[in-house]
């Protein structure tokens, strides 16, 4: 079950995570977008579905995985030694329990839930992102920034942690948990 210190862990990498707004540029040799006819009256100012509308929108699942696997991920980048710190940090107390996140994105806002063996899902956070390019960037409230590196995989999406300038979480380095959260399997659309 999922304590208070999980959430705001959760929330706080969630935050962490969103800054960098799409611009989206259509391509201008394709016919069916047209520029409309000058006008001296002021262009009208996007929606923000229009501003952020991404090739990442949707809701996304990662996992089921189990902690033993969580842990091999973050034994395979460097990290083996968090966790411990990390299962206690989200209430985990057996590497055989299963683990899921679900990762929603739609006009700029990105909500983390997170389900822990038998526990309900409760959400962890919401925070800000953009994609520019190849590139996801989360921004958390307190401004700080996670920025992946995001590949399509068929219909599912992989992402890879390029930078987290976030601060540590429970005493948990914020790379732990972005790692765990977005990395750890690809992400599948959720149907």
């Amino acid at each position: 079950m999922h304590n208070t210190t999980l959430a705001t862990a959760l929330g706080a990498t969630v935050l962490l995570l969103a800054s960098c707004g799409q611009d989206p540029k259509p391509e201008a040799s394709n016919p069916a977008i047209a520029s409309p006819p000058a006008s001296s009256d002021p262009a009208p100012t996007p929606s923000p579905s229009e501003e952020t509308g991404t090739p990442l929108d949707g809701t996304w699942t990662v996992g089921p995985l189990t902690m033993a696997d969580a842990a091999d991920h973050l034994a395979e980048n460097g990290l083996g030694r968090w966790r411990k710190p990390f299962m206690e940090l989200d209430g985990i107390t057996n590497l055989g329990t299963p683990l899921t996140y679900t990762v929603e994105m739609s006009d700029g806002l990105l909500t983390l839930s997170g389900q822990v063996g038998d526990a309900p899902s409760s959400q962890y956070d919401q925070a800000s992102y953009g994609v520019d390019g190849d590139e996801l960037s989360i921004t958390a409230a307190n401004g700080c920034t996670g920025t992946f590196s995001w590949e399509q995989q068929g219909e599912a999406i992989r992402l890879s942690l390029l930078e987290d300038d976030c601060p540590p979480v429970g005493g948990v380095p914020d790379e732990v948990l972005m790692r765990v959260y977005y990395e750890s399997r690809p992400l599948r659309p959720t149907v």
